[in-house]
Formats: structure tokens, sequence, C-alpha cells
């Protein structure tokens, strides 16, 4: 996984953004990487907490815009061809995070610029 590392041990469960030179922007690879991953937590069950980190300087600048403005060849890479198939592993993710049995802990470190 490029878009982001997922550890465990000891129950606990770190993910961990890893694109800061795109502000850990969620294209079309996160997408198709954090439904499996996802899954794979509620399926072994034995989460209890989940810690989302980032490297850099941004926490999440959000979705990838340039991967899903007609970028059909950067969504094909990662077996997501349309902009419609697109949406459903988005929707599925969000409903399976919501089941995952662990409590969820986000980490975001902000830089407050000085006066």
């Amino acid at each position: 996984m490029t878009a982001f590392n997922l550890t465990q041990s000891d129950g606990i469960a770190h993910l961990r953004f890893c694109r800061p030179q795109t502000s850990n922007a969620m294209g079309a690879e996160f997408w198709s990487d954090f439904l499996p991953a996802i899954a794979d937590l509620d399926q072994k069950g034995s989460t209890r907490v989940l810690v989302i980190s980032a490297e850099g300087k941004n926490f999440c600048s959000g979705m990838d815009l340039m991967a899903f403005a007609g970028g059909t060849a950067a969504m094909a890479r990662h077996a997501m061809p349309s902009k419609r198939n697109t949406i459903a592993p988005m929707a599925r993710v969000l409903k399976m995070s919501v089941r995952v049995p662990a409590q969820i802990i986000t980490i975001a470190e902000t830089v407050v610029p000085s006066e």
C-alpha cells in the first residue's frame, strides 16, 4: 500500500497516511486499498483501537480531485474504470468503517502560523 501504511499489534491498529507530497489526498489508489484494509480489521475482530495519523504538514486534504476529474487512466490502474464505479467502493468503505468494533482516534497535527 502506498497511500497509507497499516500495522496492528496487541489490539491496536495504526493507519498512517503516507503521501505528504499530495497533502495525503485520497485518490483512486487510496480507496481501492482502504476497503480491503478496513474489511480485514473487521473480520479479525481483535482491533480495539484504530489510530489514524499522517506524514507531512497536512493530515489530509480530502479527495484527490485530479484522480477523479476525467482521470480514467489513473482509475483504470486501480481497478476503477469509471467515476460511477468509484462511488461504490467509497460508500462501502464508509459503511464498513462504522461497523469496525474499535475506538477510532485521529491524530491531526496542525501547524499554526505565527502572527
